[in-house]
């Protein structure tokens, strides 16, 4: 990982990893209770934007109310379709 594959604001760390492109990304809270984002860098620069702005919302609307939260194969569930479209109207009011 290259430092400028890493961006880091106020306890939360985003990074862009190559991964299988099954894969779009992920969150964590650590120890410290500092959050990464970890972000598939296969994906083009528009789908990266739209995954880092589904992420942080799980970080501002899911994860502080759960002390953790596993997930695999939820793309369908009600939390993430939620994030999904948070995502996409706060990208659409930012331009891009």
């Amino acid at each position: 990982m290259h430092t400028n594959d890493i961006i880091d604001t106020d306890g939360v760390y985003a990074a862009f990893e190559k991964m299988h492109l099954s894969v779009w990304g992920f969150v964590y809270r650590d120890s410290f209770a500092e959050y990464h984002l970890i972000i598939n860098k296969n994906l083009s620069h528009e789908k990266q934007k739209e995954i880092f702005m589904h992420e942080m919302t799980h970080i501002n609307e899911h994860l502080p109310n759960k002390p953790y939260m596993v997930g695999l194969d939820m793309q369908h569930s009600e939390m993430e379709k939620a994030a999904d479209l948070i995502a996409v109207q706060a990208l659409g009011s930012l331009g891009g």
